[in-house]
């Protein structure tokens, strides 16, 4: 399962993840395997965050942290050596999405300064 997810595979353009992410759309979360919640909110992640540097809605970017975060959560039921890639995977998109944030933040406070002299 965790292999599905491991980077192997080429999920990294919006159109592939909005097709796995219909995929899994009919269904309720409560209802999916461990492994379909981890897809599902991994993939909605990823997809938030893509969708926000194609639109240039950067202050969107926010919006993607929970899913990973929650994907991250969910991943850590598995045993080191089968979550390895995907937890890597998950800490690298974390660590873009809280760089983003916090640039955001710090250019908003910058623009405030700015405006206030």
């Amino acid at each position: 399962m965790l292999q599905y997810l491991d980077g192997n595979e080429k999920n990294n353009s919006l159109e592939l993840i909005e097709q796995e992410l219909n995929e899994l759309k009919n269904e309720n979360l409560q209802d999916m395997t461990l492994e379909e919640q981890i897809r599902w909110e991994y993939l909605t992640g990823v997809s938030l965050d893509y969708f926000s540097l194609l639109t240039h809605a950067y202050s969107e970017i926010g919006k993607a942290i929970p899913y990973i975060e929650r994907a991250l959560d969910k991943v850590s039921e598995f045993p080191m050596k089968d979550r390895i890639h995907f937890e890597i995977l998950c800490r690298y998109e974390l660590s873009d999405l809280y760089t983003a944030v916090k640039r955001q933040k710090r250019q908003a406070d910058e623009n405030q300064t700015k405006m206030i002299e």
